[in-house]
């Protein structure tokens, strides 16, 4: 992370180029990113000290379930003073961010200011955060994961501030494959099954692919199928046979380009 200069070299006759790995591990200095991880670092370390000075001001997240890919959603917050004093609270600012399955953070969504205020002793105040579906189709990751990140600057008695953070993680809800078929069969039977899902996309499903799965039944090929309009429901029949016996698991993936891996699965006794 030093700085280094073009005099450095791996020999006498061969000049090396160094690539400063600074930025693969650290924020930049001055940013957002970098001031929040130094609070987050800063309160660590005074819990591990024993020193820890609890805030006057809290932040806690409204949870919601049920948020589907594709439709709009409000992110609800509350800020909480639970001294008997009233506190300024300022620079407050709300941060959404799309993430990989492993933690990682693939792309900023939005930054959103929000206005500053006068808390009263024991009083709270809610907030509410529209995101809408263009904001976030373009960026999320497979799995659909986010991380919000709200953070303020608390005025307190004697010049003194406090500096809140809260970060909240959720996952927006694929919708799943309804399966329709018989709960049991004979071995070699052909069965019909019904199959359907709802498009919660304000954008029609393009490059559409079925695919049929189950080690207990015969292998079928992956099913192109034609774009899904917007908000609409797609339905399909198929018809599959049962190879062996026992209690055996049949599985659907649809797969789009604005949305992968929309599965659905069923139980089917085989005697």
């Amino acid at each position: 992370g030093k700085p280094y200069t073009d005099s450095l070299t791996i020999s006498r006759w061969q000049k090396s180029s160094p690539h400063d790995v600074t930025s693969d591990y650290k924020f930049p200095e001055g940013s957002r990113e970098e001031r929040r991880a130094v609070d987050n670092a800063a309160q660590a370390s005074r819990v591990f000290r024993g020193k820890q000075t609890p805030n006057d001001v809290k932040i806690e997240m409204v949870e919601k379930d049920g948020m589907m890919v594709g439709e709009d959603f409000t992110i609800e917050f509350r800020l909480v003073n639970t001294s008997q004093k009233k506190r300024e609270v300022s620079s407050l600012h709300l941060e959404l961010y799309s993430k990989f399955y492993t933690g990682e953070i693939k792309s900023k969504i939005f930054f959103k200011p929000l206005p500053g205020l006068t808390l009263e002793g024991k009083k709270d105040k809610t907030f509410s955060v529209d995101v809408k579906s263009k904001d976030y189709l373009d960026k999320i990751a497979e799995q659909a994961n986010m991380e919000v990140i709200i953070s303020a600057t608390v005025a307190k008695e004697n010049n003194n501030k406090d500096n809140i953070v809260k970060v909240d993680n959720f996952r927006l809800r694929r919708a799943d494959i309804e399966i329709k078929m018989p709960t049991s069969c004979k071995k070699g039977e052909e069965l019909t099954a019904h199959l359907n899902f709802k498009n919660h996309l304000p954008v029609p499903m393009t490059k559409c692919v079925l695919y049929l799965g189950g080690a207990g039944f015969e292998k079928i090929e992956k099913i192109p199928q034609k774009d899904v309009p917007a908000k609409s429901d797609w339905k399909l029949s198929v018809k599959v046979k049962a190879k062996r016996v026992g209690l055996e698991q049949f599985s659907v993936t649809f797969d789009s380009q604005e949305v992968p891996d929309i599965t659905g699965r069923a139980e089917v006794q085989v005697k």
